[in-house]
């Protein structure tokens, strides 16, 4: 799974790629400030085609994207 979370203001987007959970293909999932959309693809280069038209779209409207580290298990969070 493949995720993008965008704020602006107050208003959020998360955007979710993932295998389709009800059968065959892959599910592109937006909630955008708790209202869920899902469109539903064949191939994997449709999917994330349409991922990016989104992420383009919204990073032209201002929207700014949320970038989170994961510490690895080797770091030494204890410092």
């Amino acid at each position: 799974m493949v995720s993008y979370m965008f704020w602006r203001g107050s208003d959020w987007i998360l955007s979710d790629t993932c295998r389709n959970p009800d059968g065959p293909g892959f599910s592109l999932v937006v909630t955008q400030n708790g209202v869920r959309h899902v469109e539903q693809f064949d191939t994997i280069p449709a999917m994330l085609e349409r991922e990016f038209q989104w992420v383009q779209t919204w990073r032209a409207h201002g929207w700014r994207e949320v970038v989170e580290t994961i510490p690895s298990a080797s770091s030494d969070v204890d410092r």
